[in-house]
């Protein structure tokens, strides 16, 4: 969870004293911002509404992203990942369904995934489609490739292992149920507090808000070892944690 800072101040409060030790009540309100992604991701320009109100977000905020979305457009989920990754407020992906394509994108973006029964994701590469001479086709393909295939590799990065990823950019669809995709969450968040454990124990030295790059862990053995089993909940709930979040 993230940590708030808060400091009193005149503007910001009421200040009650009738003779006895003042008391300082905060009038501040936070808010809570709820965005129906229930209908395939569409052009930037459908977002912006959804955009502004995660860039208005301040710390302290919740932004829930509520997704039953088989994907879309990935110029329309760039737009939404880029504000994800520069707010402040915490940020809630509730998957409710289908989360698929785009839709995945944007749910592992967020702070905190949370897992319905219902729940189902599919990762696999991009599609689109383009007119015009065979050299501008050719060139549009490779530039187009180029760009969704550095978003895929960022954003399942821990999620899937590294030969699933390969194979999901080559063209393999990857299905998960709401289990799998628990049980690969699980995992990420394990390996992240290992990682935040071995950078606290490195001393005041180190920089402890940004996590070191991997180094030697094999995913493939890592995944092995979660439990394959695991007991279905109403609601799961699921930290989902990154290595760092940069704010512009």
């Amino acid at each position: 969870m993230k940590s708030t800072f808060v400091r009193f101040s005149d503007e910001d409060d009421e200040i009650i004293s009738q003779g006895t030790l003042p008391v300082a009540v905060d009038v501040r309100t936070q808010h809570t911002y709820i965005i129906q992604l229930d209908e395939p991701i569409g052009p930037p320009s459908y977002y912006r509404a959804a955009v502004k109100a995660i860039q208005d977000a301040n710390e302290g905020d919740v932004v829930r992203i509520c997704l039953n979305s088989q994907g879309g457009r990935m110029d329309g989920c760039a737009s939404i990942l880029h504000a994800l990754a520069a707010t402040p407020a915490t940020t809630v992906a509730e998957i409710q369904g289908d989360c698929h394509s785009a839709a995945s994108l944007i749910a592992l973006s967020c702070d905190i995934v949370q897992v319905g029964e219902n729940a189902s994701m599919l990762c696999h590469s991009a599609r689109w489609g383009f007119m015009g001479k065979s050299e501008d086709v050719i060139q549009n393909a490779l530039h187009n490739k180029k760009i969704s295939d550095q978003t895929m590799r960022r954003i399942y990065k821990h999620f899937l292992s590294e030969q699933e990823i390969n194979e999901v950019i080559t063209g393999k669809e990857l299905y998960l149920d709401s289990d799998e995709i628990v049980e690969r969450l699980e995992a990420r968040e394990e390996y992240f507090e290992s990682l935040q454990q071995e950078s606290n124990s490195c001393g005041s030295d180190s920089n402890t808000n940004e996590l070191p790059e991997q180094l030697d862990f094999n995913q493939g053995d890592f995944f092995e070892e979660v439990t394959e089993t695991v007991s279905p909940l109403p609601t799961k709930k699921v930290p989902a944690k990154k290595v760092s979040k940069k704010k512009e």
